[in-house]
């Protein structure tokens, strides 16, 4: 039997209206509890907050400069892993 874990907390950053149904369904699979900021200033407030995030999901155009929220995340938590996504047919 497989033993319970307790819920992985995951904040993403994503301001595609698109995706966000999509993305709340599959990160909160197994219970896992997750934030969907909106907008930039969500997510640092959200970034700041006591949770304990355990990973952070930011698509790269987030706010206008995904990059410059990628380094305020891994300067703010740097324990905390994060993973960046861009739409189909851009690379970074």
């Amino acid at each position: 039997p497989r033993t319970p874990r307790p819920p992985v907390q995951i904040l993403a950053g994503w301001d595609d209206p698109a995706h966000t149904d999509l993305l709340q369904m599959y990160l909160g699979m197994d219970d896992n509890a997750v934030a969907l900021a909106p907008d930039a200033d969500s997510f640092r407030r959200l970034l700041a907050g006591p949770t304990p995030w355990d990973a952070v999901l930011l698509s790269a155009n987030f706010g206008g400069d995904g990059l410059a929220l990628l380094q305020h995340a891994r300067a703010a938590r740097p324990a905390v892993p994060v993973v960046c996504g861009c739409p189909q047919g851009e690379v970074y």
